[in-house]
């Protein structure tokens, strides 16, 4: 019987490097009022992207009119140590932090404490392209803008040179030896944390395409029996959540549309036919140096093939365990990624296989795809790919082994929403 029937890294760099954030910096300094030579020591930054983030906080400050004292030896970040750099440097506050960045991807978190050691303002954030940082800059300024004003010594004298390399006055700004008395409503680390953009990010998208399906079975005294769809349409769905854009959860959903089936032997009558997937799985996955994408993935699946009885190819079911990685490159940041994946099927089930030829069975399996996807304007998502998954099939018999193998293709487009 047989039966027919889915931007990169050096320009970013150029862009807000010590020259092209010149102009950038100004703009968020004309918020504020000049502040004549009052010093302000710039601390060691950490994490990845580190010296950006310090770049641009330095540029600022001196566009705003701050004195930056270069004190990136010292990596301070208690009540003592910031008031022992303060007297050390006469400066009215000292300011740190660290930022890690992949691709346009910003983690970061700066602080501010006043000449005293009194932590003023604490930002975390997340935040993808340099909003999030231009951001969390424009609240380090209003938080040292709203410090009293430096008490200038009556007599300037000659020019001296900072360790950064910044020209100062030797008329240094007098430290605020007063327990300020600034409202903690205003700079409360927790007010300015819970502002931080959230690290979860969902997405959710409906698609449409096209799936082939070939099954063949051979009897142990060489009669076959199959099944071929040589293309049908199917509606697909799916929804994930990052955390940190590392972790990761998802889950999918196709289904078979306007599919007929036809039995050609012994005569031509219509079957009804469904066949439908469904998956979850959960992972991680690590970006290298801004630009590849390396992650695993462990989870479950079902893949259904919905058909009325007949004596040679009964319903089948794969419910699987299923072991995958992935590997992705991003040709312009993450508007255009080329993405591939694949992972091994462990099967424990099959449907009416074993009922149909009276054995028990062995089920392995496997799948590859490949995929084009992006994320263009706000957060619009787009996704392009093809595939190819097999079963290889074993049930033993008292009469023999009886093999067969389950294989198709899929292409497949989505649209949705990341958010």
């Amino acid at each position: 019987m047989r039966v027919s029937g889915r931007k990169p890294r050096a320009a970013w760099l150029a862009s807000w490097g010590v020259a092209g954030d010149a102009a950038g910096a100004w703009v968020l300094a004309f918020a504020l009022p000049a502040r004549a030579q009052s010093r302000v020591a710039v601390t060691e930054f950490s994490g990845r992207g580190h010296d950006e983030a310090a770049s641009a906080l330095r540029e600022a400050l001196t566009a705003a009119a701050f004195v930056v004292v270069d004190a990136s030896t010292a990596g301070v970040d208690d009540v003592a140590a910031a008031a022992a750099l303060c007297a050390r440097f006469e400066a009215m506050a000292a300011l740190g932090g660290e930022a890690a960045r992949r691709g346009e991807r910003w983690r970061f978190e700066l602080w501010v404490r006043d000449a005293t050691g009194t932590e003023i303002l604490r930002v975390r954030r997340s935040a993808r392209g340099r909003r999030g940082l231009e951001d969390a800059v424009r609240d380090v300024l209003a938080a040292l803008g709203a410090l009293p004003p430096p008490v200038m010594a009556s007599s300037p004298s000659a020019a001296s040179v900072e360790p950064n390399g910044t020209a100062v006055t030797s008329a240094s700004v007098a430290r605020e030896s007063a327990t300020p008395t600034r409202s903690t409503s205003t700079h409360a680390p927790d007010a300015n944390t819970s502002s931080a953009t959230p690290a979860v990010r969902f997405a959710a998208w409906l698609g449409a395409g096209a799936r082939t399906r070939v099954v063949t079975l051979i009897a142990p005294g060489g009669a076959d029996a199959g099944y071929v769809a040589p293309g049908f349409f199917e509606l697909a769905l799916g929804a994930e959540a990052w955390f940190f854009d590392t972790l990761f959860v998802r889950a999918a959903a196709t289904s078979s549309a306007g599919l007929r089936s036809r039995q050609v032997e012994p005569g031509l009558v219509t079957l009804d036919s469904w066949f439908a997937s469904a998956s979850a799985d959960l992972g991680a996955r690590l970006t290298l140096d801004g630009a590849f994408e390396l992650g695993l993935a462990a989870g479950v699946g079902l893949d259904r093939y919905a058909l009325p009885f007949n004596e040679q190819v009964p319903t089948l079911s794969y419910a699987y365990l299923r072991p995958g990685a992935l590997l992705a490159a991003r040709i312009l940041d993450e508007a255009l990624v080329l993405e591939a994946e694949g992972g091994l099927r462990f099967s424990f089930t099959t449907g009416d296989l074993d009922a149909l030829y009276g054995g028990d069975h062995g089920v392995r399996g496997l799948d590859v795809t490949l995929r084009l996807r992006g994320v263009v304007g706000p957060g619009l998502l787009w996704r392009v790919e093809g595939g190819y998954r097999a079963y290889a099939l074993a049930v033993r018999t008292i009469d023999g082994t009886i093999e067969g193998r389950d294989a198709g293709y899929h292409v497949q487009a989505h649209a949705g929403w990341t958010f």
